[in-house]
């Protein structure tokens, strides 16, 4: 998916929970968008975030697409409202803290896009 990301080194591996109503809105979207989906992240100077059926990843185009923050290994759940278990690895010192900005500018974005497709299918 991005050539980088098995080459640049990791800083920290963690468990961590994603919110519902972020994992659900994104997941959506790989299912009813084209994938990869590649996003501008506006008030991230550079970045972008990448979200594939597997992996999301906020790169830093100003750097070749170089790794920030990477999210996989994505929990099956019991429940559409329980937060989703996946693993964080994190590329650069910051990371964390553009990981939840980084999320929720991802989730506003994608469901303006699912707004505007399925508008465009409704005229058509």
């Amino acid at each position: 998916m991005l050539k980088h990301l098995n080459d640049a080194p990791v800083l920290s591996v963690t468990p961590c929970q994603l919110d519902a109503k972020v994992f659900n809105t994104l997941r959506l979207a790989t299912l009813r968008l084209k994938t990869p989906i590649r996003l501008m992240l506006p008030g991230l100077r550079a970045m972008d975030i990448v979200i594939d059926h597997r992996l999301w990843v906020v790169v830093d185009r100003a750097l070749d697409d170089l790794p920030i923050v990477a999210w996989d290994q994505f929990d099956n759940r019991n429940a559409i409202h329980s937060p989703v278990a996946c693993r964080m690895r994190c590329f650069h010192f910051h990371a964390a803290t553009i990981a939840t900005k980084a999320l929720l500018l991802a989730q506003e974005l994608v469901s303006r896009q699912m707004e505007h497709a399925h508008h465009d299918e409704a005229t058509a």
